[in-house]
């Protein structure tokens, strides 16, 4: 019995052989190979452009490390000048040294111990003890007179 189902069924059944592929036309087969000469040309214009551009980009870091560098030892520089100068300003305003200019060059002494003395440079003293007719002193003279004559 199962024997006749399947002779009924057989021939009910489209029977196709091997599947066939059409042969391409020869437009088809230049196409094709246009296409794949088109894609292999721009996977190797775009592997030049990735290629060019990592160089550049490079390029780039290594200019900037040696900017980084030449910025690097320029701070260096200024730094030992800097630590310089203040070595110097440390020097030149020392409070010993102060005090020997200003007794040296500007005869300035220590005040007495009478309170309110006004004690003027040598120089000071003698201009203001001798006035000279008609001759006119500035203001800070006059008050520095004043102050000598009424402080005593």
């Amino acid at each position: 019995m199962l024997v006749a189902a399947q002779e009924r069924l057989a021939p009910s059944w489209p029977q196709r052989g091997p599947a066939r592929r059409p042969e391409p036309s020869r437009k088809t087969a230049r196409k094709t190979a246009s296409v794949a000469r088109v894609r292999a040309c721009s996977l190797l214009l775009l592997g030049f452009i990735l290629g060019a551009v990592v160089v550049y980009c490079q390029g780039q870091i290594a200019l900037v490390g040696y900017r980084l560098q030449v910025l690097e030892r320029t701070m260096n520089e200024v730094k030992a000048e800097n630590q310089l100068l203040e070595t110097n300003l440390d020097r030149l305003t020392a409070p010993d040294r102060l005090e020997a200019i200003a007794k040296k060059d500007l005869g300035m002494v220590y005040p007495s111990t009478a309170a309110g003395e006004i004690v003027l440079p040598p120089d000071s003293q003698e201009a203001l003890g001798t006035k000279v007719p008609g001759e006119q002193r500035g203001w800070l003279a006059e008050l520095l007179h004043w102050l000598a004559v009424h402080m005593r």
